[in-house]
């Protein structure tokens, strides 16, 4: 009896140690070791299952995959991990009336893995009242006009992300007589995770020449962007950023609309639950001002990006950005003003969202022709429950297509 008690004891110490290390080897011998015991020890056994062996080695794996993904990114919900987790979104809404710049303090980031993002309303068209944003200093949001406008204000959101992501920015004198610059970021960019960002001003007193404004952000290299517009004549101030998120797949597409109000651009399915689309336009030459004729709205859909502007004369040229980014919750829809002298809105997304891990990121349209982008300039700014949209000109009707992006943590 004290041979069987002995023999039952080590089988049992024999299996526990194979599942503490984890061993292929300490498996197999214990596999050996249970078919070669002699038949007295089998009555203080458990019947043997194969299939328990299978359990052990692929719950070890798993373990390891675990502990490989959280070295290198942060876990969320449900297990699973992303790989641009979010750190922090800083947001604001600042009164630049009767001011040309204004230096908000902000808490320090990481400047190499956050980028700024900016909407803003005004009261008058001149190119020298547009408010442009930047991140001067880690710890600075620089927002600054040619000349102060009397109404002017400005939501800002400055997103900073943990790991997984690269951020290079600067500020590109456009000359008068330039119709195209390349800058060099600084970095190697991989161009399937990166887009750019880009605002413009110039100091002009000249409400009919926007469309010297107007420049399209092309990534065309890994280390090279290309900016363009259609046409030159006035000097140009331009912020720009590229930001890349390893936890993104990015499209990256040249377009345009031409003699019409719309267009459906195919893309690579997505998964519209989390993607969002990032554009920026050039007007064409002929455009004399008319505002109506650039301005652009872009929404998504699984397999298309569908555009549409105020007006159909001329053309427009567009770059697009589409963003599908693992581990984004992303909501969408769109708001027009119920008639011209409507100045606030709300959306109401659907589902349930965390306002301090999200952006509503927006693309506007006038809807009539020969009108100013004032009438479309609207304020974004996030709520626990709903988006409110503010602009401060009210002549025409115009449009938003919203976006709402919630960064994973």
């Amino acid at each position: 009896m004290e041979e069987m008690k002995t023999c039952g004891t080590h089988a049992t110490r024999s299996t526990r140690s194979g599942l503490h290390f984890g061993s292929v080897r300490w498996l197999g011998i214990m596999l050996v070791a249970w078919l070669g015991l002699s038949a007295a020890c089998t009555a203080d056994l458990p019947e043997f299952d194969p299939r328990s062996l299978l359990v052990v080695i692929s719950g070890q794996s798993n373990r390891d995959s675990r502990t490989t993904d959280s070295s290198s990114s942060s876990p969320t919900g449900g297990g699973t991990s992303v790989a641009s987790p979010l750190k922090s979104i800083q947001s604001g809404l600042i009164n630049m009336s009767g001011q040309t710049i204004n230096n908000v303090p902000i808490a320090a980031v990481d400047w190499t893995k956050a980028f700024s993002y900016c909407t803003y309303h005004l009261n008058t068209a001149q190119p020298q009242y547009i408010p442009i944003c930047r991140l001067s200093s880690n710890t600075n949001l620089e927002i600054k006009s040619f000349a102060a406008a009397p109404t002017s204000n400005v939501e800002y959101y400055v997103v900073e992300f943990q790991s997984g992501a690269y951020v290079t920015r600067g500020t590109q004198p456009i000359a008068a007589a330039d119709t195209s610059v390349n800058i060099n970021p600084g970095y190697t960019f991989d161009l399937t995770k990166s887009f750019v960002l880009v605002e413009t001003n110039a100091n002009s007193n000249l409400s009919s020449v926007d469309e010297q404004l107007t420049m399209t952000a092309n990534l065309n290299g890994s280390t090279n962007i290309l900016l363009q517009r259609n046409e030159n004549g006035t000097d140009l101030q331009l912020n720009w950023q590229v930001v890349q998120l390893d936890g993104a797949s990015v499209q990256s597409l040249s377009t345009n609309i031409n003699a019409a109000t719309s267009r459906s651009v195919a893309i690579s399915s997505v998964n519209v639950d989390q993607s969002f689309v990032i554009l920026n336009a050039r007007a064409g030459g002929a455009a004399n001002g008319n505002d109506a004729e650039w301005m652009t709205r872009a929404r998504l859909t699984a397999n298309t990006v569908e555009l549409n502007r105020g007006a159909s004369t001329n053309q427009v040229d567009l770059q697009l950005y589409v963003v599908q980014l693992g581990g984004a919750t992303v909501q969408q829809g769109t708001q027009t003003t119920p008639n011209a002298a409507t100045t606030s809105m709300s959306a109401f997304p659907a589902n349930s969202y965390t306002s301090s891990q999200a952006v509503p990121f927006i693309s506007t349209t006038v809807n009539s022709a020969s009108q100013q982008h004032i009438e479309a300039n609207w304020t974004s700014q996030i709520n626990t429950s709903q988006i409110d949209f503010i602009r401060v000109s009210s002549n025409v009707t115009s449009s938003i297509d919203w976006q709402l992006v919630q960064f994973a943590q």
